[in-house]
């Protein structure tokens, strides 16, 4: 890795964005330098690499339409001036998704958030829409979210769609890659004449988890789960292998119905989450499963050898997922994190050998439990201590030598995350309603650079050194 910041490629003549600005009289628009910074950020900062490359980044203007109409009129202004368009839901992905590498126009969709329709077990709602008002809307039905990001109160629901990935609730009900979970997606394209697309069962993976690079999302349905009472308990464990132990075997009860199991390896719980209801020894997993389990849960914990502790903080997910970094970072600027899977079989070994292989000055583990595709799965959210990228290269290849694969959030296109070759189907998807690479330019390599990724299956952009 080096900390040389890239080129990201040629930004937009200001003419040509004065000239796609004045065809967007009368839309809500915003010029003012500091203010379209603002808005041209995410949580990119979570990687201290992402802060140091992508600080700078910002867009020429803010565009925020009131609706579907509105934003075809930006998208053909843009279409005709060759300028580029991000979109941005909530701004709370953490690699630089809604980060306009090239400039140009944010189109943020904060007006486009209308719940739409709801059915029972299903709801559809504008992009716009913050999931913990689609959530507490849902719950006056009856209803909620199958699962969430622990961002629940600022994300959208359609950045989530299409940055996202599972999160609260991914231990019962997967995850977006997952087939049903998501029932359609209605799409805008970048084109002269831009058409509106209603993308269904399966077609709607074409625009989702492409960081916005293929079509607008303007609208997105989803299934529902029925509304569950939740018990909510962090469990200590004076040994980190029988906290993860714990945690595995409550995962795989599919009886108990299941929101979040999460393991923080001390010192973190005490030190970054409940600094007044644990010790610095305790290893904590926190959990929330359905009131009736109750007993069940009781019985899980006695024969793992855990105890209840006191652990002020509800809902509980807010110390769980990607919060638990967030809460460490007020504590301590120096850490960051990784994303690491943990393969079956052997996951409980595999996961303490690997907290075994650093001390907790430099990683503490962090483990979240979720279903993929019908499997119970370990997923690491360790937190890391950043002293160099050459170390935290060490560190990723040390985990990736161990069998671990590393989904890496210090980087930001598609493909070096982890899923290292885009399907040619998404490539094709984009260039059909993106012809001239409006959308998030310089985020998929596989549309731009497919040189690079046809006979590299590792990142390309920062390849170590």
């Amino acid at each position: 890795m080096t900390s040389e910041r890239p080129d990201f490629g040629p930004r937009p003549h200001r003419d040509s964005v004065a000239a796609a600005l004045a065809e967007l009289d009368g839309l809500v628009i915003e010029t003012e330098p500091a203010k379209v910074k603002k808005r041209s950020r995410d949580f990119h900062w979570f990687s201290p690499v992402l802060k140091a490359r992508l600080d700078e980044v910002t867009a020429d203007a803010v565009v925020a339409p009131a609706d579907e109409a509105e934003v075809r009129r930006v998208l053909a202004a843009c279409f005709n001036h060759d300028v580029p368009v991000t979109v941005r839901g909530g701004g709370t992905g953490n690699y630089g998704q809604a980060m306009p590498l090239r400039g140009g126009i944010v189109l943020d969709t904060g007006y486009l958030n209308a719940l739409v329709d709801v059915r029972q077990g299903w709801v559809r709602a504008q992009a716009g829409c913050m999931m913990g008002v689609l959530d507490a809307r849902l719950r006056e039905r009856g209803q909620s979210l199958r699962f969430h990001p622990s961002t629940v109160d600022t994300a959208t629901i359609g950045g989530f769609v299409a940055g996202g990935s599972g999160g609260v609730g991914s231990i019962t009900w997967g995850s977006l890659r997952d087939t049903g979970a998501v029932r359609a997606l209605r799409v805008v394209t970048v084109e002269e004449t831009p058409r509106t697309l209603e993308l269904r069962g399966s077609h709607a993976r074409l625009a989702m988890h492409g960081f916005g690079t293929a079509g607008v999302i303007t609208e997105v349905e989803l299934p529902t789960a029925p509304l569950t009472r939740w018990l909510e308990r962090v469990v200590g464990f004076r040994q980190f292998a029988r906290a993860v132990a714990f945690a595995d075997a409550l995962a795989h009860e599919d009886a108990i119905l299941k929101r979040l199991v999460s393991v923080v390896a001390a010192p973190a719980a005490a030190r970054y989450l409940f600094p007044h209801g644990i010790d610095e020894s305790t290893h904590a997993v926190l959990v929330m499963v359905a009131e009736t389990a109750d007993e069940a849960l009781d019985e899980l914990v006695a024969a793992h050898g855990g105890s209840a502790v006191a652990a002020a903080g509800s809902p509980l997910y807010e110390y769980a997922w990607n919060h638990t970094t967030l809460h460490a970072l007020k504590h301590d600027r120096a850490w960051t994190y990784l994303q690491v899977g943990y393969p079956q079989p052997g996951t409980v070994e595999r996961v303490v050998r690997m907290a075994e292989a650093f001390g907790p000055d430099e990683v503490i583990p962090h483990i979240e439990f979720l279903r993929m595709r019908g499997v119970t799965a370990a997923s690491g959210l360790p937190l890391v201590r950043f002293t160099s990228e050459a170390r935290l290269a060490e560190i990723i290849a040390a985990h990736e030598t161990a069998g671990c694969p590393v989904f890496n959030p210090h980087v930001f296109t598609l493909e070096e995350m982890g899923r290292k070759h885009v399907d040619k189907r998404l490539v094709a998807f984009k260039q059909e309603v993106d012809p001239k690479n409006l959308l998030n330019p310089g985020k998929m390599l596989s549309f731009e650079r497919p040189e690079l990724v046809q006979d590299q299956p590792t990142a390309f952009g920062f390849r170590s050194q």
